[in-house]
């Protein structure tokens, strides 16, 4: 079953389902659970995902000024089958699952916090950008002498800074997972794997940045 989970927002009630497949994929009897709480949606009616195509799943769609459910909507149902009206997602923390008619786990999504997941994925694509810049003239390759230079003794400054005041403090990003792992005990999803390679790559990016200004305080 290639749909899946891609991207959620708790503020705003929402998760992004996408079709990876190359054939429609038909979701009725599918249904949707949160993780935090015991929200059910009731069973999705024939509903089709065209091959490559996102859907916007919102929990809350009654809360949307003329939403209307079509190929690019699809709304949270209670058991009467009316739109749901009341917030499904815990701001503080939550995921959604989806659910196969068989009861089989097909995808599932969790952020810690909105602002914590906002604010890793900023710094993510900020290190990436860094990283795909090149100089275009000979004077950008060159730069200013006294610029770098300062540029080290402020990054320097701050380290030492850092070592000073904040030695106990952990710069993981699995503290974080792990944190919200012990505060979910067994209602936590089995595809914990997937947020947990998230933390590691960003573990990855941290220590390539940390190790880079390293190298520059090293060489002057």
């Amino acid at each position: 079953m290639a749909v899946r989970f891609t991207s959620i927002d708790l503020t705003d009630e929402f998760a992004d389902i996408i079709n990876d497949s190359s054939e429609p994929i038909d979701l009725e009897g599918y249904h949707v659970e949160d993780v935090q709480g015991a929200n059910k949606s009731h069973p999705f009616s024939s509903y089709v995902i065209a091959p490559g195509h996102t859907t916007r799943f919102w929990t809350t769609p009654k809360a949307q000024s003329g939403l209307k459910e079509d190929e690019n909507n699809l709304f949270w149902r209670n058991k009467n089958g009316a739109p749901r009206a009341k917030n499904v997602l815990n701001n503080e923390g939550d995921g959604l699952r989806l659910i196969s008619p068989e009861g089989t786990v097909v995808s599932s999504i969790f952020v810690s916090e909105q602002t914590h997941a906002d604010s890793m994925l900023q710094s993510r694509l900020s290190v990436s950008e860094e990283g795909e810049q090149q100089p275009s003239t000979e004077q950008e390759e060159e730069g200013d002498t006294e610029g770098a230079q300062d540029e080290d003794e402020q990054a320097s400054a701050a380290m030492a800074t850092e070592e000073d005041t904040d030695q106990t403090q952990p710069v993981s990003a699995n503290v974080s997972f792990f944190k919200t792992r012990a505060s979910l005990g067994s209602q936590f999803d089995p595809t914990e794997g997937l947020f947990q390679r998230f933390c590691e790559e960003m573990d990855e990016i941290e220590a390539r940045v940390l190790n880079k200004y390293k190298q520059r305080i090293t060489a002057n």
